[in-house]
């Protein structure tokens, strides 16, 4: 157990440095670049904008509440990042949900359906829920300092109710770093643990703290309190906003997702030996008054065909007309485009791969030229099923599913490139795959995670899956080769929905026993109207770090009254090593 602290101890400290460097990045930048209409949005650029998205926060040095650079050390954090819109003027107030991309100021992003995000999708509603309950305020033209101030308090306010909190101590620093640690929290599931990346180490400067997110909780920013108030606060605004209902979008911007029932282009040919295409697919759209778009077909940019939609879903069926026999093997493109208006919260991502630049999430609510294209052809859909086999007695074994599995999805080669030889497999345990995964799947509470890779314009051809480790697992099963779309080994028929069921070894569960007047004694004879003592023994479930809290109910017989004076003892092999203190370590 020693040895297993002291590792997480140490790459705690190392992502603490990465995301401290992250945010230093953030006054360095120097906006000097020119923009155009085709960069629908720019991180912090022009120094960010409308100075009321200045917030006092413990999370970047040398900068004070107003703005002004402070003195060396100084926390202040601007809210949280800003996205410059140079269509409209407008400016974004955004929070980071990656935290192993640092954020490169004056990057271009573009916005995303929260569903649509590569790594996060299985986390949308809850980013939703925290950003609509959290401390995020929506911008209003106009409002003056004042006005602003009275909207931050109010926010704080509702928030410190909401979480259980006495009057008057929710200051903003903690409102917005628990909002913040919700979004990584939610995003990130088993990978983060409140207490892991929110707490101090002995030394109270930030640069040795021995976790990920300490500067969070630095007690310099709020002088009045003690490292263990912060935590606290901030650790109950964090739980509360984790235990919001998952909200849906009500509106979703025009994505390779609003295409769903592709299937394979139909081929009709002509006396002349051309040939007509006929594509069918189901489009759906959110539309609002003046927005306009098209849905079009396209091949080789000659032949086309297209047609306006209307709010909601539709069935489209497009077809090019005298398509020459040499362009037959050519593919369909289908796309939507023209202009629409947003009004939810949504996902920005860095253009370029994941590296690029931090991902954001903030709200919207303007009208912007979109586009979104698929290949026409059948959806080609991974589902994978994560389960285990747990015993139900007598020999006989039934399946659990299992949540919170992360698999990463590495595209190697098309198929053109595999089957031509222009690229070879290593065995998969030896391919040398990036760091940071464009594509990650999180199985639900069902042991179900899937993906459509036309969704992400992804092509057919050999992708690499690698599963995570997770502390309720004995091991992840090895990384595998998937080719998309698949053959059936029996019949070789062509499978466009492949499904997996990969099955993982659960770590040991846990043991309760109950005693009376001492351990190991699970009888006894008593007098009526005296005291005894009674004794509930369990072991620690192995995975406890994933859980936000660990909890041990017992009924008492009606004709017992509970005295209270609990005391609670950990042992290591039988020693007693520690003794918690109630209402700081356990709650009875």
């Amino acid at each position: 157990m020693k040895h297993y602290i002291r590792r997480i101890r140490a790459v705690a400290l190392i992502l603490s440095t990465v995301l401290l460097l992250s945010f230093f990045v953030v006054f360095a930048y120097s906006a000097d670049g020119a923009i155009t209409e085709s960069d629908t949005y720019i991180l912090n650029r022009g120094a960010n904008g409308d100075h009321l998205y200045f917030y006092q926060s413990a999370c970047v040095p040398s900068r004070s509440l107003n703005g002004d650079p402070g003195a060396p050390g100084t926390p202040a954090q601007i809210f949280i990042y800003t996205m410059y819109n140079p269509i409209d003027g407008s400016y974004i107030p955004t929070y980071c949900c990656d935290i192993e991309t640092t954020a490169v100021l004056g990057s271009n992003y573009r916005r995303l359906n929260l569903e649509d995000s590569t790594f996060s999708q299985n986390a949308s509603g809850m980013i939703r829920a925290i950003l609509k309950e959290g401390f995020y305020l929506i911008p209003i033209d106009g409002e003056t300092d004042d006005d602003h101030a009275v909207r931050a308090n109010e926010k704080t306010s509702a928030l410190e109710k909401a979480a259980g909190l006495p009057e008057g101590t929710l200051t903003i620093t903690e409102a917005i770093a628990a909002t913040q640690t919700a979004i990584w929290q939610a995003i990130h599931g088993a990978d983060l643990e409140f207490h892991s990346f929110c707490r101090q180490s002995l030394v109270s400067n930030i640069w040795s703290s021995n976790t990920k997110y300490a500067s969070l909780c630095n007690r310099n920013t709020v002088y009045h309190k003690t490292n263990a108030e912060i935590n606290a606060t901030i650790e109950a605004v964090h739980n509360y906003l984790l235990s919001l209902k998952p909200l849906d979008a009500e509106i979703k911007t025009v994505s390779p997702a609003s295409f769903t029932d592709l299937n394979d282009p139909v081929f009709t040919q002509n006396a002349d030996g051309s040939y007509d295409i006929s594509v069918t697919a189901t489009v759906s759209v959110d539309m609002m008054s003046g927005d306009t778009l098209t849905a079009k077909a396209s091949l080789a940019d000659t032949y086309t065909a297209e047609v306006s939609l209307t709010d909601g879903s539709q069935t489209v069926s497009l077809t090019l007309k005298s398509v020459p026999a040499s362009h037959i093997n050519e593919d369909v493109v289908l796309s939507v485009s023209g202009y629409q208006t947003s009004d939810g919260f949504y996902y920005f991502d860095a253009e370029g791969d994941r590296g690029t630049s931090q991902a954001m999430v903030g709200y919207l609510n303007s009208r912007l030229p979109v586009y979104a294209a698929v290949v026409a052809s059948e959806d080609r859909v991974l589902t994978i099923n994560k389960s285990t086999n747990v015993p139900t007695g007598n020999g006989t074994y039934a399946s659990k599913p299992l949540a919170n599995i992360a698999f990463d999805v590495y595209p190697v080669a098309t198929k053109e490139e595999y089957e031509s030889g222009a690229v070879t497999l290593p065995d998969a345990a030896d391919y040398q795959y990036p760091s940071k995964a464009e594509y990650i799947l999180t199985t639900d509470e069902n042991g179900v995670a899937s993906m459509n890779f036309l969704h992400y314009g992804l092509p057919d051809g050999i992708y690499l899956v690698v599963e995570h480790s997770h502390p309720s697992i004995v091991a992840p099963i090895e990384p595998f080769y998937l080719s998309v779309p698949s053959a059936d080994p029996l019949t070789g028929e062509v499978l466009y929905d492949i499904v997996i069921k990969p099955k993982n070894e659960v770590k040991g569960g846990v043991h309760i026993e109950k005693d009376v007047i001492s351990v190991g004694n699970d009888e006894a004879s008593l007098n009526a109207y005296e005291t005894h003592e009674w004794i509930i023994g369990t072991t620690i479930p192995e995975d406890l770090a994933t859980g936000l809290s660990y909890v041990i109910t017992d009924t008492l017989d009606a004709r017992l009254d509970f005295l209270g004076n609990v005391s609670v003892i950990l042992e290591n092999n039988g020693e007693d090593f520690l003794t918690l203190t109630e209402n700081t370590d356990h709650i009875c």
